[in-house]
C-alpha cells in the first residue's frame, strides 16, 4: 500500500512538538525465543513513556498493545507529564487500541492480522503529521506502516541482518573496532561450527573459554558459555584432529545457557534454523564493566550518540543501568559507536541502536581495554529512561545522574496492585518532582501483583541520592507490604487447589450429618 498524504518534513520524534506518534510496542522476535522470557508483555508498557509527549498541546499519541493497558498505569503517566493543560485535555489526545491477545507472538503480527483494528487506526490520525514509533524496525512494523499509509524506512532483511550476531561482529571489523576474536558469518551446522571452534583455538592457543551465541536472539536468551579446557589440552599436546573434534563437540553438549529453559539439543536445532557465531570469552577481572551506548540514525543521515550508560546486570541478564558511563572511558565508548554508526549508516540503517561493551582495567586502573560485543537495532532498554528524562524537563540538557533496576521489588510486593505502587509513591518525599527535576518514576508496573516486581528509575544530583532514592523507596514498600499482609492476614489465606476445596466441602458433608 502506498504512502498516501503529503508527509511535512518532521524534526526527530523526540524533539517534534505537533505530530501523531503512533506506538507499536512489538517486541518481533523469533516467538519460539520469546517464549523464554516470563510474561514478555510487560516489555510492552516500557513504551508508555511516549505518552509524555502530550506536554505538546498539538501532539496526540496512539499507543497499541497485546492487551489492554491497565487505566490506573495510564493515569499515572498522565500524572507526569508537563505542562499539562487538563486531564481531559490530555484524554482526549492519548489514543489506546488494544489487539486483545495474549499469545506469544510479535504485537505487529498480530495487529496485521486484525485489518478492522488497523482501519480504525488509519481513520484517527493526520497522516501528513503521523509517524509510526517501534521498538524494532522489521518487515511486520514496514508492512503496518504501509497499511497505515505512513512513511517508513528500514526494515528489509538486508538491513535487518546488521543487528544480528554475525552483522554485529562484521560492523566491528568494517569500524576497526576491538572485539572478541570469533566468526564472522552464521554457522548453519553443528560440524560447522565444531571446524570453525577448532580454527579459532589454533589462532589462540592461549582460549580456554567461549560463547556461543544464536544468531537471533533476545536479553541474552541464546546465549551459552563452553568449557574449551580440555581441547586446548588436546591441541598443546598434539593430538589428532578427529579427537580434538570430539572434544569440542562433547564440550558443546555441556554449554551452560543463560535461559534454565535451553538446552543442546534445543540449541542445534536453532543452528541449523537461525545460525549462530563463536567467539573467545572475555576473562573476568577485577573492575571488569559492561558499559553501553545509545546512538539514533535520522532518515537524512544525521548520527545523534545520545547517551552512555553502565550496565546493571543480574547474573548474564540486563537488568537495568546507571548513567552515565564512568568519564574515565565513557568518551571511548561514543567515539567507537559513532564510528559504528557511520558503518550502519553506510548500510541503511535508521532508528535506534545500542551497543554493548565490556572495559577491564590494566596497569593499576590506569587505562581500560574496551570491547565491543554486539549491537542491538532497536530501542534499547538504556534508551527508555533517558528519552523519559528528556521528556520529563521538556528538553533542557541534563546535568542529573540515573539509577534504573528492570527487576524491582520483592516477593511480599506481590500483596499489591499497579494502582497500589503508584499511589505510595506519589505519597511519599521521592516521587518525581517537576521543580527539583529529581525522585523516582515507575515503568513496567502491570506484573507487580503477578510477581512482586516492576521497573524503577531513580534521579539525583549524584550517584550516592540516586542509590539513596532508590534504598528509601525500598524501605517504604517493604513496610507497607508487611502492614498489609498483617491486616489482610494473607498468609492465612488457603490455597484452591483441590484439596482444600474438597477438604472444605467433605468436612462442612461431615458437619451436617452429625
Amino acid at each position: 500500500m502506498a504512502v498516501t498524504g503529503q508527509q511535512h518534513e518532521l524534526k526527530e520524534y523526540w524533539l517534534e512538538e505537533d505530530q501523531d506518534l503512533v506506538v507499536l510496542p512489538s517486541l518481533t522476535f523469533d516467538h519460539d525465543e520469546l517464549a523464554k522470557i516470563s510474561n514478555p508483555h510487560r516489555y510492552e508498557e516500557r513504551l508508555l513513556h511516549h505518552v509524555l509527549h502530550l506536554t505538546h498541546p498539538d501532539t496526540r499519541i496512539v499507543y497499541v498493545s497485546s492487551m489492554p493497558v491497565d487505566l490506573e498505569i495510564v493515569a499515572y503517566w498522565l500524572s507526569l507529564v508537563p505542562s499539562a493543560p487538563s486531564l481531559n485535555d490530555l484524554s482526549q489526545r492519548l489514543m489506546l487500541f488494544s489487539v486483545h491477545d495474549a499469545s506469544p507472538h510479535c504485537l505487529a503480527q498480530k495487529l496485521l492480522r486484525r485489518p478492522v483494528l488497523l482501519d480504525r487506526i488509519k481513520r484517527v490520525i493526520r497522516p501528513d503529521r503521523a509517524r509510526l514509533q517501534v521498538y524494532r524496525r522489521t518487515m511486520f512494523e514496514k508492512q503496518v506502516a504501509q497499511e497505515l499509509g505512513l512513511p517508513f524506512a528500514g526494515g528489509t532483511p538486508e538491513e535487518m541482518r546488521w543487528g544480528t550476531k554475525s552483522g554485529s561482529r562484521q560492523a566491528f571489523r568494517d569500524a576497526d573496532v576491538p572485539h572478541p576474536p570469533g566468526t564472522y558469518s552464521p554457522c548453519r551446522s553443528v560440524d560447522r561450527l565444531v571446524c570453525d571452534i577448532l580454527r579459532i583455538m589454533r589462532e589462540n592457543r592461549d582460549a580456554t573459554k567461549g560463547m556461543l551465541k544464536l544468531d537471533e536472539s533476545f536479553s541474552g536468551m541464546g546465549n551459552g558459555i563452553v568449557d574449551l579446557a580440555d581441547v586446548k589440552r588436546l591441541l598443546v599436546s598434539g593430538e589428532e584432529e578427529d579427537r580434538i573434534r570430539d572434544a569440542i563437540l562433547d564440550a558443546l553438549k555441556s554449554t551452560k545457557f543463560e535461559s534454565s529453559d535451553e538446552s543442546w539439543d534445543h540449541f542445534a536445532k536453532g543452528v541449523e534454523i537461525i545460525g549462530a557465531v563463536f567467539e573467545l570469552f572475555i576473562p573476568e577481572a577485577e573492575g571488569q564493566t559492561t558499559p553501553s551506548a545509545q546512538g539514533f540514525i535520522s532518515e537524512t543521515g544525521a548520527i545523534t550518540i545520545l547517551s552512555t550508560h553502565e550496565q546493571a546486570m543480574d547474573g548474564k541478564h540486563y537488568d537495568g543501568c546507571v548513567y552515565p558511563a564512568r568519564e574515565a572511558y565513557k568518551n571511548t565508548l561514543a567515539r567507537y559507536t559513532e564510528k559504528l554508526a557511520s558503518v550502519l549508516r553506510k548500510n541503511g540503517i535508521i532508528g535506534h541502536f545500542g551497543v554493548d561493551f565490556l572495559v577491564n582495567s590494566s596497569d593499576g586502573g590506569k587505562a581500560y581495554d574496551t570491547y565491543a560485543l554486539e549491537i542491538n537495532l532497536r530501542v534499547t532498554a538504556t534508551v527508555f529512561p533517558f528519552i523519559t528524562l528528556h521528556l520529563l524537563t521538556n528538553g533542557a540538557p541534563t546535568t542529573k545522574h540515573y539509577l534504573t533496576r528492570d527487576h524491582f521489588g520483592d516477593e511480599k510486593w506481590k500483596v499489591f496492585t499497579p494502582g497500589d505502587v503508584t499511589d505510595i509513591l506519589r505519597s511519599s518525599p521521592y516521587t518525581w518532582c517537576h521543580r527539583t527535576q529529581k525522585g523516582c518514576f515507575l515503568y513496567m508496573i502491570a506484573s507487580v501483583a503477578e510477581t512482586g516486581h516492576f521497573g524503577i528509575t531513580c534521579v539525583g544530583d549524584n550517584p550516592e541520592e540516586c542509590r539513596s532514592l532508590m534504598c528509601n523507596v525500598t524501605s517504604l514498600l517493604s513496610r507497607e507490604a508487611e502492614q498489609w499482609c498483617k491486616v489482610g492476614k494473607v498468609d492465612s489465606v488457603p490455597d484452591d487447589n483441590f484439596d482444600v476445596i474438597v477438604g472444605a466441602v467433605v468436612e462442612a458433608n461431615g458437619q451436617v450429618a452429625e
